[in-house]
């Protein structure tokens, strides 16, 4: 957001029908760094979720989402139960490191 990209990757921004090449250009030219700026934020591995879509920062993104992140109710529920069922042993006492 900060970059003024985001309207673009969102795809709220979207490619402009334009006959006037000055316009269109610009539009590409963002483009290009808004994909730059994303590919170049993502580690080497999970890089493999966009290949082949390096030049399409609104693709990238909609990659990289579905592969990370569950619209399940199943996959929160479970993250949610392992969370509240952590227990501190008989052991254990309050503070950390004692």
């Amino acid at each position: 957001m900060k970059l003024d990209y985001w309207r673009l990757v969102s795809g709220k921004e979207m490619r402009l029908k334009s006959s006037d090449s000055e316009v269109l250009d610009k539009w590409k030219a963002k483009a290009e760094k808004a994909a730059g700026k994303l590919y170049l934020a993502v580690e080497n591995d999970q890089r493999v979720h966009f290949r082949g879509c390096e030049e399409g920062p609104v693709k990238m993104w909609v990659l990289l989402e579905s592969a990370h992140v569950q619209k399940k109710t199943g996959a929160r529920f479970n993250a949610y139960n392992d969370l509240f069922s952590i227990q501190k042993n008989d052991d254990e006492t309050g503070r950390s490191g004692s």
